[in-house]
């Protein structure tokens, strides 16, 4: 007896000496492929060609189905022509995407898309989007833009999580939201509607899919160095407050004295300058100051009258 135990997507296939290849289901795992839009959703439009995304993804796809089946995988696709997933009782197009990777029961989910960057047509390369908070997805997302890296050469724009309905609500182990290239870009939209590269992002993901369910990690290089703004804007995102402590504060005699340059750093409109003992504010005249270890303070009680603190 031979047991293989795979360590990604949770899968243990024990084949028996002397069964055909194949006895008991697939001895390998199953992976989802889905091609985003279609139908009446062609999704961004080539900035050259006018090509729709859901014609270039789904082009990807298929070839990307052929070379899993090929090695031995169970693959299904959530849509295999020009049209809209459909699943009972699951009339929205994106829970029905969901649906059918519960119904597949699959240990990967890949979902595949064009990107757009319309405030900046010269942005181009690849960008994987992971489901939130889950090890398995994050990992998966890592193996296939090294993979994508590696195979087409192309930008790598980093990994990213992100709280699309496909990932959030997806039940599979590992599910990633692939962005191949962007339809802002002239070159990237006339690369993505030739054969030969869809074929090789095909490639790609293939291996990264092999070298994933493998269990071979990825190797981290840093992505493009914008590639976290624009991951954030194609999300919609805010960026993260700067953090920024608050002011020093002395007590002496009772009285308290807080620090004039930590509050400059908090709001340089709240002070306007520095002139000798005395601290300047905007249409509040001049506030005494005292010096303390070579910096400025000025009394709490005095500031408060005129500007609200911190």
């Amino acid at each position: 007896m031979v047991v293989l135990i795979w360590l990604r997507g949770l899968v243990v296939a024990m084949v028996l000496l002397g069964l055909p290849a194949g006895a008991g289901g697939s001895d390998r795992p199953a992976v989802v492929v889905d091609p985003g839009h279609g139908g009446p959703h062609p999704g961004a439009v080539g900035v050259a060609s006018r090509r729709p995304e859901a014609q270039n993804v789904l082009a990807i796809g298929l070839y990307l189905r052929d070379l899993l089946e090929e090695a031995g995988y169970r693959v299904v696709l959530t849509r295999s022509g020009d049209y809209l997933p459909t699943a009972p009782g699951h009339p929205d197009q994106l829970d029905a995407r969901v649906a059918i990777a519960r119904e597949a029961a699959a240990d990967i989910f890949v979902s595949l898309h064009n990107n757009a960057y319309p405030r900046d047509p010269s942005v181009r390369g690849n960008m994987v989007f992971h489901r939130t908070a889950c090890p398995d997805s994050r990992e998966l997302a890592r193996t296939l833009a090294e993979a994508l890296r590696q195979v087409t050469g192309q930008p790598d724009r980093g990994v990213h999580p992100a709280g699309f309905r496909v990932l959030r609500l997806n039940p599979l182990p590992a599910a990633v939201l692939v962005e191949i290239g962007f339809l802002t870009s002239a070159a990237d939209d006339w690369l993505l509607g030739t054969d030969a590269y869809r074929r090789q992002v095909a490639v790609a993901l293939h291996r990264g899919i092999e070298r994933y369910l493998g269990g071979i990690p990825a190797v981290s290089e840093p992505p493009e160095a914008d590639s976290t703004a624009i991951a954030r804007a194609i999300l919609k995102t805010p960026p993260e407050p700067r953090k920024i402590p608050e002011p020093r504060r002395l007590e002496i005699g009772g009285r308290i004295l807080v620090n004039a340059r930590d509050l400059a750093r908090l709001d340089r409109e709240m002070i306007l300058s520095l002139e000798g003992k005395l601290l300047l504010v905007p249409d509040g005249g001049p506030i005494p100051a005292v010096m303390v270890d070579g910096e400025v303070y000025v009394l709490a009680a005095l500031l408060e009258q005129r500007l609200p603190l911190p």
